[in-house]
């Protein structure tokens, strides 16, 4: 697993929609502590990714739990 993969899967789902008009490091803190806390349980994985996301926008984080979870699935895929 490398923060790599993290970043790109992250950065490519753009879960706010701010890449197009944001610094290309936007998500760089999220997917750190989405690093810093990989499991390869994909329950348990989404539910770190829609917690640091929740806890960073608040309000403008939107996403499901369900997409949380295909967003980790893709990270154990290709990690």
């Amino acid at each position: 697993m490398t923060y790599e993969i993290i970043k790109k899967i992250i950065d490519t789902w753009d879960p706010i929609k701010l890449l197009t008009f944001a610094p290309k490091d936007e998500y760089d803190e999220e997917s750190m502590k989405i690093f810093k806390c990989y499991t390869d349980d994909a329950k348990e994985l989404s539910e770190i990714i829609f917690n640091v996301f929740k806890t960073a926008f608040e309000e403008s984080f939107t996403k499901s739990n369900l997409e949380c979870i295909e967003v980790a699935n893709l990270i154990i895929r290709y990690s």
